[in-house]
C-alpha cells in the first residue's frame, strides 16, 4: 500500500493473545480438514485423505502468492489485515461447505461426463480450498510479523494443529456430518475476540470485536434454520439410494449412532434381501440393512435363535464347514450384520470370535439382534483385525473367515483402489494361518468379476502367506471353488490329505459347485457344471488358468502378462482394492470403445490428475511470488534505492530464492512424505483412515513444536543442522517401521523423535530469512506449502508403485538436498 503510514506500536508485535489466536486458528482448520475427509467418506466413495490434505496445504501455498502481493499491508497494518482475514475465515467456513453441497459431483461417471464432472469437481475443491487459504494468510501474516519470536509463533501453530486434530476425534465421533464444521467456526469466532483491530484504540478495540462476533453469531444461526448443511450423496452411493427409498415410504431409518469409526445407520424395509451368495431354495427372513459411511456393511437378520437362518446353510460361507471338524472353534474377522454368527451357530461352533473395531455396529447389534445377549460360547472384540491376531493370546482357531472381505465385489469404479486394507496382505493373511490348529482353514468368499482380479489376488496372497511361513509346496494347501455369483478361496494350514480330499468332493457335489483348484483336482471336472470362459483353445476357466500358473515356475511371467495387476500386496504397499496397470487403460478403450472409463480403475487416474494439477499449481505459484518479489526489487535497484540483500547482478534467479526453494521446497517435500508414511502405519493399529490420519497429524504436529520452540537452541545459526538430523532419523523409521519383529512402541518413540527434529527446519530458516531477506518469507512460506502439497499426492503414487519405505527414503533424501541447501542460505542472505 503505497504511502502507508507504518504504526510503530503495530510492527512486529505478537503478544500472547496473538499466539492463543494463532493457536486457536489452526486448531480450526486442521478440524476442519478432519472433518472434511468424514464427510467426504460418507458422501462419495473415499474418504480422499491424500487430496484434501494436499487441499489444505496447495491453500497455505496460495497463501504464499496473496501474501507476497498485500506484503506493503500486512507489514504496515499486521493487527487490521489479521483480524479481516480471520473475519473472512469465519465466513468461508459458513459458507463454503453449504455451496459445495449445490454441486453434483460423482466420483462415478460416464466419459460422456468427464469434463462436466471435472468442471463441478474443480468447483468442489475450490470451495474447499478458501477456507484454508484465508486461515493460512493469517498464520503467514503472523509469521511475517513475529520477528525474534517466529518460533513461538511457529509453535503456536503446531500445538494448535496438534490440539485440533484430537478434538476432531472427538467430533467425528459424536457428531453426524451435519454439525462437523461448528466447532472450528466457534474457535474462528474466539480468535477474532482475542484480536486487535488496526486503527482503533482503546475500549473501541473491545466494542469491534464483540461487535464483529455478534455479527457473525447472528449470520451462523440464520444460515443453519434457512440453509442448514445437510448430507449430499453420491447420486450412485447405496446411501443416496436409501434415501429415495425414505422419500417413498418404502424404507424407514430404525437408528444411528456415531463412531470413531464412521457413522453407522440401520434401515427397515420389506425390500431388503441383501444376502451374499444366498441359496435358491430358500427364501430370506427379513432382516435390516446396515449401513456404514453411507455403505451397505451388512444384513442384520430379523430372527430369535439360530433355527431360523437356514437362508446361511447353502451359502458358500458354509462350505468351509465340511473340511473341520465337529463342533469347531470359529473366527471371524470384520463381521457386521452377524449372518455368520448364526451360520456358526448352526454348524454347533464350540467357541466363536467376532472381532469388528466399530464399536457403533455392535451397539447397534447388541439393541437390534438376539446374537449379543450373553451365551457361553461366544465373545465379540472391538478390536481391528490384524491387531487382535498379533496381541491377543487365544486357543488356535479351526475356521478364521475373512468377513470384511465378503460379497458380491460389485464395485465403485475401481475408487476403492485407494483403500489401505492392513489385513488382506501377505503379512496380515500370514498372521491368519499362524492362528489355525493344525487342522484349520482360512476362509475368503467373493465375488466373481469380469476380467478376474480380486479372486486371483487372493489366491496370489494365499499362497505367498504360506510360503512365509515356510510352506514348500502351497498347491497341497490351496482349495477355491466357486457358483454362479461367487469364489470360495480356502487355504489349510496342514496338506490336503486323502480323507480330506473325499470330504472335498463330496461337499463339492452337494454344495452343486463348480471345483477351480486343489491338489488331485482332475480335468475333466475342471469348469464344471457353471462353466466359464477360459484361455482361447482350453476348456478351463480363466481362474483355474490362473490358479495353475501362480502355483508354477511362471507365476512372474503370469502377473506381468495379466490385464490387472493381480500381485499380492504387502504390508509395505497395502492397496489390496488396487488392480491398476499403465496398458490396461489401451486395452479396455479398445474393448470398450467410450465406454472404458466404466471398466477403469478410476481411483488411479484420480491420483494422477490430482498429481497434474498440483504440479500445475506448484508452478504458478511458486514463478507468480518470484515475479512480484523480483520485480519489486529491480525496480527499488533501478530507482537507486537500497534493495533488499539479495544480491542481484544479472536476470538470473538470485543466490537466495534459489536456495530458498531448494531449502523450503525440501523440508515440504520430506515432512509430508514421512508423515503420509506414519499415516500408513498408523492404519495398520488403528483401523480407520480418518481417525489415524488425525492422531498422526495431531502427534506430529505436536512434538514438532516442541523442537520449534526448543530448536534454536541446538541448531543456532547452523540452518543445515536442523534438515540433516531429520534424514538420519527418517532413515531409521524406514528399518522399523516396517519390521514385524518390532512392535508399535518401537515406531512410535522413533515417529516422536523424527517429529521433534522435524519441528526445527522450519523456524530456522524463516529466522534466517527474517533477519537478512524478509522479503522472501512469504515466498518461502508459500514454496514450502505448494512442495508439501506436491509430496502428498506423489507420496501414494510411490507407495502404491514401490512401498512407503521407497517413499521415506525419498523423504530423507529432500531433508539432505534441505540442509545442503541450509549451508548456503545464509551465505547467500
Amino acid at each position: 500500500m503505497k504511502g502507508a503510514a507504518v504504526d510503530p506500536r503495530e510492527h512486529r508485535r505478537i503478544t500472547f493473545a496473538t499466539l492463543i489466536a494463532v493457536a486457536l486458528i489452526s486448531a480450526a482448520l486442521i478440524a476442519y480438514e478432519i472433518v472434511l475427509m468424514r464427510r467426504l467418506l460418507i458422501e462419495s466413495w473415499h474418504h480422499f485423505g491424500y487430496l484434501v490434505i494436499s487441499t489444505a496445504l496447495l491453500g497455505f501455498g496460495a497463501s504464499g502468492t496473496f501474501l507476497a502481493l498485500i506484503e506493503q499491508r500486512v507489514r504496515a497494518r499486521p493487527r487490521g489485515t489479521m483480524l479481516w482475514l480471520t473475519v473472512g475465515l469465519a465466513l468461508a467456513l459458513l459458507v463454503m461447505p453449504r455451496l459445495a453441497t449445490l454441486l453434483p459431483v460423482t466420483a462415478r461417471f460416464i466419459p460422456d461426463d468427464l469434463w462436466t464432472q471435472a468442471g463441478w469437481w474443480s468447483l468442489y475443491w475450490l470451495a474447499a480450498l478458501t477456507p484454508f487459504l484465508l486461515g493460512a494468510a493469517f498464520l503467514g501474516a503472523a509469521l511475517m510479523n513475529a520477528g525474534p519470536r517466529v518460533g513461538q509463533v511457529y509453535a503456536a501453530s503446531l500445538f494448535g494443529s496438534a490440539a485440533g486434530a484430537a478434538g476432531a476425534v472427538l467430533i467425528v465421533s459424536r457428531f453426524s456430518i451435519e454439525h462437523g464444521p461448528w466447532p472450528s467456526y466457534v474457535l474462528v469466532l474466539i480468535a477474532v475476540l482475542l484480536l486487535h483491530s488496526g486503527g482503533v484504540v482503546g475500549e473501541a478495540r473491545r466494542v469491534v470485536r464483540i461487535a464483529i462476533v455478534l455479527v457473525l453469531a447472528v449470520f451462523a444461526l440464520v444460515a443453519e434454520r434457512s440453509w442448514p448443511l445437510v448430507p449430499s450423496y453420491d447420486e450412485y452411493k447405496y446411501a443416496a439410494r436409501l434415501e429415495r427409498l425414505v422419500a417413498q415410504g418404502s424404507a424407514r431409518r430404525v437408528a444411528g449412532c456415531a463412531d470413531p469409526h464412521g457413522y453407522v445407520e440401520l434401515y427397515e424395509s420389506d425390500l431388503f434381501h441383501d444376502l451374499p451368495f444366498p441359496a435358491l431354495s430358500e427364501t430370506p427372513p427379513s432382516m435390516y440393512s446396515l449401513v456404514l459411511n453411507g455403505n451397505p456393511a451388512g444384513s442384520v437378520l430379523r430372527i430369535d435363535d439360530a433355527s431360523q437362518a437356514s437362508v446361511m446353510d447353502g451359502t458358500l460361507m458354509a462350505f468351509p464347514y465340511q473340511l473341520i471338524r465337529p463342533q469347531p472353534r470359529v473366527l471371524l474377522l470384520g463381521e457386521t450384520g452377524g449372518a455368520n454368527v448364526w451360520l456358526a451357530q448352526r454348524r454347533a461352533a464350540a467357541w466363536i470370535d467376532v472381532v469388528q473395531p466399530n464399536a457403533g455396529i455392535v451397539s447397534l447389534l447388541a439393541e437390534y439382534s438376539t446374537q449379543l445377549n450373553p451365551a457361553p460360547n461366544s465373545k465379540f472384540h472391538t478390536d481391528h483385525p490384524r491387531s487382535f491376531l498379533v496381541t491377543r493370546k487365544r486357543l488356535p482357531d479351526d475356521l478364521i473367515q475373512v468377513v470384511s472381505l465378503e460379497g458380491l465385489g460389485l464395485g465403485s469404479a475401481g475408487m476403492h483402489g485407494l483403500a489401505e486394507d492392513h489385513l488382506a496382505t501377505v503379512e496380515g493373511f500370514a498372521d491368519c494361518l499362524r492362528a489355525l490348529s493344525g487342522g484349520g482353514v482360512l476362509a475368503v468368499s467373493r465375488g466373481i468379476q469380469q476380467p478376474a482380479r480380486e479372486n486371483i489376488r487372493i489366491f496370489a496372497t494365499l499362497v505367498e502367506a504360506l510360503e512365509l511361513l515356510g510352506v514348500e509346496d502351497a498347491s497341497r494347501h490351496m482349495i477355491q471353488v466357486r457358483d454362479y455369483l461367487g469364489v470360495c478361496t480356502i487355504a489349510l494350514r496342514s496338506p490336503l490329505d486323502e480323507q480330506r480330499r473325499k470330504l472335498l468332493r463330496v461337499a463339492i457335489r452337494g454344495f452343486n459347485l463348480t471345483p477351480v483348484w486343489y491338489d488331485g483336482l482332475a480335468l475333466e471336472e475342471v469348469n464344471q457344471p457353471d462353466a466359464l470362459d477360459g484361455p482361447p483353445g482350453t476348456d478351463v476357466d480363466w481362474l483355474h488358468h490362473a490358479a495353475r500358473e501362480i502355483l508354477s515356475p511362471r507365476r512372474e511371467a503370469f502377473y506381468d502378462a495379466w490385464l490387472l495387476n493381480v500381485r499380492p500386496v504387502h504390508d509395505d504397499n497395502p492397496f489390496f482394492w488396487d488392480f491398476y496397470k499403465p496398458r490396461a487403460v489401451g486395452e479396455l478403450k479398445r474393448v470398450y470403445g467410450d465406454l472404458w472409463l466404466t471398466r477403469a480403475e478410476l481411483g488411479r487416474l484420480f491420483l494422477y490428475v490430482s498429481l497434474a494439477v498440483a504440479g500445475v499449481a506448484a508452478v504458478v505459484l511458486i514463478l507468480v511470488p518470484l515475479g512480484v518479489v523480483e520485480f519489486r526489487r529491480r525496480m527499488k535497484a533501478g530507482r537507486g534505492k537500497d534493495s533488499p540483500r539479495i544480491g542481484v547482478r544479472d536476470r538470473n534467479l538470485s543466490p537466495a530464492a534459489l536456495w530458498t526453494i531448494i531449502y523450503f521446497g525440501g523440508i515440504g517435500l520430506g515432512f509430508m512424505g514421512i508423515e503420509m508414511a506414519l499415516i500408513s502405519r498408523a492404519i495398520r493399529w488403528v483401523g480407520d483412515p480418518v481417525i489415524a490420519s488425525a492422531l498422526v497429524i495431531g502427534g506430529v504436529l505436536f512434538v514438532s513444536g516442541i523442537g520449534s520452540l526448543t530448536g534454536r537452541r541446538i541448531v543456532g545459526k547452523r540452518v543445515w543442522l536442523a534438515p540433516a538430523a531429520v534424514a538420519v532419523v527418517a532413515v531409521v523409521v524406514r528399518l522399523v517401521g516396517w519390521d514385524m519383529s518390532s512392535g508399535p512402541w518401537v515406531l512410535l518413540l522413533v515417529a516422536l523423535l523424527a517429529s521433534y527434529f522435524m519441528g526445527m527446519p522450519m523456524p530456522a530458516g524463516l529466522a534466517a530469512l527474517n533477519e537478512r531477506a524478509p522479503r522472501l518469507v512469504p515466498w518461502a512460506w508459500g514454496v514450502n506449502g505448494v512442495a508439501s502439497v506436491i509430496a502428498t499426492s506423489a507420496a501414494i503414487v510411490v507407495a502404491m508403485t514401490a512401498g512407503y519405505r521407497t517413499v521415506v527414503l525419498l523423504a530423507a533424501a529432500a531433508y539432505v538436498l534441505a540442509a545442503l541447501a541450509g549451508s548456503r542460505l545464509r551465505i547467500a542472505t
